[in-house]
Parts: C-alpha cells; sequence; structure tokens
C-alpha cells in the first residue's frame, strides 16, 4: 500500500509540475432551425452557408430542424444534404446532429 502511494504521490507531483497543457484556440458555428419557410429562406441560407465559408471554422454542426411543413419525401431529404453539401469541406467539416422533428414529424399530406 505504501508503495501505491508514492507512486500516485508521484505522480500527481509530475502532472503539477507539468503545469496546464497549452491549447490551440478554435472557432466553430453552431445553426439550427434553417431555412423554415421555403423558398423565401432559401437565399438567406445561402447568404449564412456562404459567411460561414468564409470565416473558415474549425468545424460546422447543425443542431436540426432543417425545413419547415414539407412533406417528408426521399427527394426532400436530397435537398436538404444538397444545403449541408455546400457547407466548405476544405475549411470546416460538418457535424450535423439529427433531431427527431424533421426526420419523424414530417409533414404528411392528408388523403382523401
Amino acid at each position: 500500500m505504501k508503495g501505491v502511494r508514492r507512486i500516485v504521490g508521484a505522480l500527481a507531483l509530475a502532472l503539477a509540475m507539468a503545469g496546464p497543457a497549452a491549447a490551440e484556440r478554435f472557432s466553430f458555428v453552431a445553426v439550427g432551425d434553417t431555412a423554415y419557410d421555403p423558398p423565401a429562406d432559401y437565399p438567406v441560407y445561402e447568404r449564412l452557408i456562404a459567411r460561414i465559408n468564409r470565416a473558415s471554422p474549425a468545424f460546422t454542426i447543425h443542431l436540426g430542424d432543417t425545413w419547415g411543413a414539407m412533406v417528408c419525401t426521399e427527394a426532400n431529404h436530397r435537398m436538404i444534404r444538397g444545403w449541408f453539401d455546400k457547407y466548405d469541406q476544405v475549411k470546416a467539416v460538418r457535424v450535423t446532429v439529427d433531431t427527431d422533428a424533421p426526420w419523424v414529424f414530417g409533414f404528411e399530406p392528408l388523403h382523401d
């Protein structure tokens, strides 16, 4: 037990003497609730993506809610993917956090 205490004590002392680790600063962008009023919001979203790309963040994270009341179709999901593809992949890594709103509760048209 004495040996373990010495090892733990030596490790704690070594870590304390090492000082805080230097970390590089970085910036990132978090967006969400985009293009909720299609197609009127499309030019706004286009400008937002361009501005994000010009800022060159370390990464961009989309927090979800990618559309308003649109029909949940494969074509609409592909359209949203097209918006994600506009983020500059050289300057930023795109991370998407899927929420359930657009994927699960998409607007389903009423049928007669």
